[in-house]
This record gives structure tokens, sequence and C-alpha cells, in this order.
């Protein structure tokens, strides 16, 4: 089964007498002669009314398909809701081509028979194959053993990206229509890898996504400028994220770059042992030789696991006397705001602040003291 998460039509609103909500308007299914969809694909109706209802669901779908309806006349109560699941199966003798499919709901008035004006519906676009190929989309860690993240596989449809098969984790096979796919593995919330492939009819395609369970989920180069406008000084903030398990001998290192040409190197931090989660940290750098104007610094973190390089973020660049750009910092995924790095805390400059504050009491008392005599 294939299907899609296309928006054909926004969530259907509340018609008089039952509402229709539910993902079956988001799919778009491609399903081959003798095929079967599966996934949790429904619909949900609902009586918002004060009084019972009695609701009849009717589909309507081209010759040689059916949608099977997990129920498909069945009472509400007043302020009740039914789930209704929706399975499309397309017969052996069904013609190829593109349709739409539809769902409704029609309400009558419990023990009178009359139909209440209006009723819900939803429609999901369905393409039968008449050619198709095969592909296998696994996802593994950097050391080829299987993981468990989510697989998606995706095409481009007015441009965007549309979902086109259920995900499944670790392991995702299907068959699509031959076309352009793009297959993504995500872990919480992270996108880890991905990987464009064209499918041709009758081909079988095997694809591996190499998921670095080691990664940076944010990376960003901040200028820090002077009173006159002069750079001092760059911020690198930076998030670690370990996805699978505890490892050991973890080191972090900023390679800095001018003009394409090695700079600098400085390990950023280090760990005996890194647990699963994440760890937030910055930096600030200043070269040397000071800064040159008009040339181009680039910044990029590496992480290590017991000196193997295991991950190479995207080259972060800095360009003083130049205005910078906004670019978003390329990352793995997001994490919340707790986990963002925290400046850390000057501790001449508060202590001078304290003895200063101390001084001024001392003063006051002594004053106050000469005055009571």
């Amino acid at each position: 089964m294939v299907m899609a998460f296309t928006l054909l039509f926004s969530v259907p609103v509340l018609a008089q007498g039952v509402g229709l909500s539910g993902n079956f308007y988001r799919q778009h299914f491609e399903l081959s002669p003798g095929e079967t969809s599966s996934g949790d694909v429904y619909v949900l109706v609902s009586n918002p009314t004060s009084s019972p209802v009695r609701v009849k669901m009717v589909t309507e779908a081209p010759l040689g398909v059916e949608l099977l309806l997990e129920q498909d006349d069945f009472a509400l109560d007043p302020e009740g809701e039914q789930k209704v699941n929706v399975t499309v199966e397309v017969g052996s003798n069904a013609a190829p081509g593109e349709y739409t499919i539809t769902v409704s709901a029609e309400a009558y008035r419990e023990g009178t028979g009359i139909k209440i004006t209006g009723g819900g519906q939803q429609q999901a676009a369905l393409i039968i194959l008449g050619e198709s190929g095969r592909v296998i989309v696994s996802a593994v860690t950097e050391d080829g053993e299987p993981f468990p993240a989510i697989i998606g596989v995706y095409k481009e449809v007015d441009g965007e990206l549309s979902l086109v098969h259920p995900e499944q984790r670790s392991r995702l096979e299907a068959r699509l229509a031959p076309g352009d796919y793009l297959a993504q593995a995500y872990s919480q919330n992270f996108k880890l890898a991905e990987e464009s492939f064209s499918l041709a009819t009758d081909e079988e395609k095997d694809i591996t996504l190499v998921c670095y369970t080691l990664c940076l989920a944010d990376f960003s180069v901040s200028p820090i400028y002077s009173s006159d406008d002069k750079l001092t000084s760059a911020k690198i903030a930076y998030t670690i994220a370990n996805l699978d398990k505890l490892l050991k001998d973890v080191r972090t290192v900023l390679k800095v770059g001018l003009d394409g040409k090695p700079l600098d190197e400085t390990e950023l931090i280090s760990f005996s042992r890194l647990d699963v989660g994440s760890t937030g940290g910055s930096y600030n750098y200043i070269p040397a030789q000071g800064w040159q104007e008009k040339h181009t610094y680039s910044f990029i973190i590496e992480l290590y696991v017991g000196g193997k390089l295991r991950y190479q973020s995207a080259p972060q660049e800095l360009t003083p006397g130049q205005a910078q750009p906004e670019v978003p910092s390329p990352t793995s995924g997001s994490l919340p705001p707790s986990a963002a790095a925290k400046p850390p805390i000057s501790w001449p400059i508060l202590g001078g602040i304290i003895a200063g504050v101390v001084v001024i009491v001392v003063v006051v008392l002594l004053i106050r003291r000469r005055r009571a005599y």
C-alpha cells in the first residue's frame, strides 16, 4: 500500500447535524490491481447536537475499487463520536488511472427515518498503477547495524514533499509508480539521513540510509563586535546529540580555515563517558594573528569516539568587514529551549561588582554611626 499525505481540502467543516474529521482526506493512495491498503486511515463522525442521530456511511469509487468501512450504519448520542476505519481494495480488473474516492456521512433523526439536511464528506486521491517498481529502504548505524529510525518515502507534489508510503521503523518495503523519490530517516525528531532515488518500471532497488547517531543538534557562529564596530570574536554555540547508546572517549574538535586553508584546531570539550541525550556548550574564538578583513573564515566541528571520526558538520563561514547573510545554521533536528547553551559566567566581573557593593555598604554604616554621636 502506498499513500502520500496530500492536502486536497482543508479540514472538513461541520455540517448541519453531523461532523466529519479524521485523516482520510489527507491520503494519496497508490495501489496496483489486486492490492489492498493498510495503515491507520479513518474518518471520525461526531454529533454536536442535543439529540441522538442515526448515521449511514456512503462511499464513491471507480469501477473495480471498493472502500471497506469498519462500520456503515450506527447511532450517535448527543455530543457523541464514532471512529470509522477505511480500507481501499483495488480489484484485479481495475483500470489504471488517477481517481477521486469519497466517504460521506448522512445523518437521520433517530427513530424517525427523517434525513437531516446536509452531511459530512471527505475525498482522497487514488492512483491505480499500471506499471510499478519495488524499493527496500533500510536504516543502519555508522557501524552497519540496524537502527530503529522512522523511515519515510516522499515525492514532490506541487512544490512540497508528500509522504507516499506509511512510515516504518528500520526497514521499509514498497511498490511505487515509476518516478523520482526521496527517502529519509528520523529519530527523536532529528533527520539523520536522506537519499534521492529514481525508480523505473519493474526495477527493484535497495536503499541504505546510514544514520549518524552521534551528531550536532545545533551549530552556529555569531560575530561579536566592539563599540566601534570592529569584530572582536566569534561565538561558537553547539549542542551535541547522542541518540543511541552510551559512548566512551568522545572529543569535540573545532577546525577553523582561512580562505580554504587550515588555520586553527581547538578541542571544545571531551567526555570520558557520554550518555544518551543532548549536551550544549559555547566557545569564543579569536585568531592568534587577529582578524583579517575581507577574508573568509570557515568553521567545522568534528566528533570523535575512541580517536575515530564519527561526525563532521557542514561548514559555517564568517567574513570580517562584510555584512553577514542571515543563514540558519545547519542542524540535524531541533531541541527544546532548555537544551540551548548558556553563556559562561564572568567570575572576575561578578567579583568586582560584589566587592563594590560591600564597600558602599561599609561607608554608609560609618556615616550613620558618626551622625549618631
